[in-house]
């Protein structure tokens, strides 16, 4: 029989954790950690160090408190106004500016300098795009992509059969297939930028495509100006018209997360796709500024989005993988609560790059548990969690598919 001092000590803590997390989930997805700056958010990115930036009208920020706090990095940075970033593997920061080119940091913004080798001058850069690979490419406001093969160092042009483009958007495949959105093309190429190619558009309107990413499948979405969508299928030739469910103003920005995809609306919040754009759900509760110009997926698994405003806005918990990675990737954890020793139990369809790690709240990481190659089958992980605080925590698992996380509590 447990004593009054067990329950007093043991489970009226869990009860009040279990109160506070399922109000928590039942309520706003998003909370607001920074601004107003004096300038709109129009880019935010995210690396796997930890860091997000955010860049306004009057430079650039970073947060390495998972958007706890944020501190203004812009010595250097001589044309303050920012329209996008573009992250390395290595940390390489590159910020494409209104007039200046590009700017470059390796010290995670700490320090900026020009990096516009190549580039016409007085260039408007309106997107940029990392394959993870070593390849770089930039989008400008006239004269099509250029493309880095030395960290964004020096470009060349990469703009045969679109000198006089606008680049509105960029995104890259993990084949390596490099697309770009134009006004009203989609251009693509499969050899970093020697040829383009648009002989896969096969209707999309004749308006600005203002938003292009790629999910971990290697599937293909697009958003334009009024509202539009479509899908390139992986492996298809052929884009599908997505836009039964019309979105209520300019689809600004999207991003994915394993096979989950998110769309940021000037004027009509975010939504969000599980099932490969053809169903929507609002997904803007807690966002006071409906006006979202960017979104960022951070390795922690929470998402952020760059606002008009001058904010940035926050999901409150970190994201787990869609239905479909769920089926073929699977987490557990035992005992829960947790008081000391607790075991991960992992499942994977296939040998693959993992890493398994415990956030706290705020997504920070508390220990890495797991970082290494795992071969298909069920794998066991132990740790101690005798030295935590009490309180509430997240397992993450990070695979090719995506992000996928689990609560649990720790109690003492």
């Amino acid at each position: 029989m447990w004593s009054f001092a067990f329950i007093f000590r043991h489970l009226l803590p869990l009860v009040l954790i279990l109160v506070v997390f399922t109000s928590a989930a039942r309520g706003q997805i998003w909370s607001q950690v920074f601004g107003p700056t004096g300038g709109d958010v129009e880019a935010i990115a995210s690396d796997r160090f930890g860091h997000i930036y955010a860049g306004t009208d009057s430079g650039a920020y970073v947060s390495t408190t998972n958007g706890a706090s944020w501190s203004q990095i812009n010595t250097g940075l001589a044309n303050p106004e920012i329209f996008c970033f573009a992250v390395t593997s290595a940390g390489t920061i590159l910020a494409g500016t209104e007039g200046g080119g590009i700017f470059r940091s390796t010290n995670f913004g700490q320090t900026w300098d020009s990096s516009s080798a190549g580039l016409p001058d007085s260039s408007n850069i309106l997107s940029l795009a990392s394959d993870g690979h070593g390849n770089l490419y930039a989008g400008h406001s006239r004269q099509g992509v250029f493309y880095s093969s030395d960290d964004g160092i020096h470009w060349v042009a990469r703009n045969s059969g679109m000198e006089s483009q606008s680049i509105f958007s960029l995104t890259v495949a993990p084949n390596g297939t490099v697309y770009a959105g134009t006004a009203p093309y989609i251009f693509s190429s499969t050899d970093q930028g020697q040829h383009w190619d648009t002989s896969l558009i096969a209707g999309p309107p004749s308006e600005e495509v203002l938003a292009l990413a790629a999910d971990s499948t290697g599937n293909i979405f697009m958003g334009t100006f009024r509202g539009s969508r479509w899908r390139l299928r992986a492996g298809s030739s052929t884009w599908e018209d997505i836009s039964s469910f019309l979105s209520s103003g300019e689809i600004r920005t999207m991003a994915t997360s394993g096979q989950i995809l998110f769309e940021g609306l000037f004027g009509g919040g975010i939504l969000e796709s599980m099932n490969l754009g053809r169903n929507w759900a609002g997904w803007s509760s807690g966002l006071t500024d409906l006006k979202v110009y960017c979104l960022t997926v951070a390795p922690s698994g929470f998402v952020f989005a760059g606002t008009y405003l001058a904010e940035v806005f926050r999901t409150n918990f970190p994201l787990a993988v869609s239905s479909t990675v769920a089926s073929k990737v699977s987490i557990s954890l035992y005992p829960q609560p947790v008081f000391g020793n607790a075991t991960v139990v992992v499942s994977l369809p296939s040998i693959e790059p993992v890493q398994l790690e415990i956030s706290d709240l705020l997504g920070n990481n508390v220990a890495t548990l797991w970082n290494g190659i795992a071969s298909a089958g069920s794998h066991s992980v132990a740790f101690d969690a005798s030295h935590f605080l009490s309180g509430q925590y997240f397992i993450i698992l990070h695979t090719s598919a995506g992000i996928h996380s689990i609560p649990w509590l720790c109690l003492h």
